[in-house]
């Protein structure tokens, strides 16, 4: 058997999101174009993935953004691909938060939207609350690699991770089911 991907293999989609439709694929496509052409170059890269994930061919206006890039590195333009494509971790971001925080964004933006639905209100007793929750869960110790002292999750740390999933995940959950997503009273935080 090969070792090249022959475009038939369940195995690499095994975990892939639902398929989205051919306008929310466009929609995408154009929003990645319209960074591009502002410049944003590692987006390239997040494009090509994109199309991946979701099974669809490589836009054309992504693929030629990836040859132009690649022959800028090619032919020596730049030093290295992080000159075209930009650093993947930011400078003054450390690597073990990065991914303690992605680790962790998936349950903790289920655990909010539960709680919410049940009309619990979104606050620190709630993120008190879902980080007991997650310091017993034995999938989060297994991605965090818990140590012999246990787990360090606090509320502190699930509010961080939760506004960084209203930026991302969100976003996502709050275009499929609609705007109002999660339903709040008045005096919950703006999600």
């Amino acid at each position: 058997m090969s070792d090249l991907y022959d475009g038939d293999s369940e195995e690499l989609w095994r975990d892939s999101p639902d398929p989205v439709t051919d306008d929310e694929f466009e929609a995408e496509i154009a929003r990645f174009r319209q960074q591009i052409d502002a410049g944003n170059k590692g987006v390239i890269l997040d494009a090509i993935a994109y199309c991946i994930e979701k099974r669809r061919p490589i836009h054309r206006h992504i693929a030629y953004n990836f040859l132009n890039s690649y022959c800028d590195i090619r032919w020596h333009k730049y030093r290295s691909w992080d000159d075209v494509f930009g650093r993947p971790i930011p400078k003054g971001h450390q690597l073990i938060a990065l991914r303690r925080h992605e680790a962790l964004r998936m349950a903790v933006a289920v655990s909010v939207e539960t709680r919410v639905e049940r009309g619990e209100p979104i606050d620190k007793i709630m993120f008190d609350a879902i980080a007991e929750e997650l310091r017993n869960d034995p999938v989060v110790a297994r991605k965090l690699g818990a140590d012999k002292k246990g787990l360090r999750i606090g509320g502190t740390l699930i509010s961080e991770v939760y506004d960084e999933c209203k930026k991302e995940v969100f976003k996502g959950w709050r275009k499929r089911w609609g705007a109002d997503w999660p339903h709040k009273k008045k005096d919950f935080r703006e999600v």
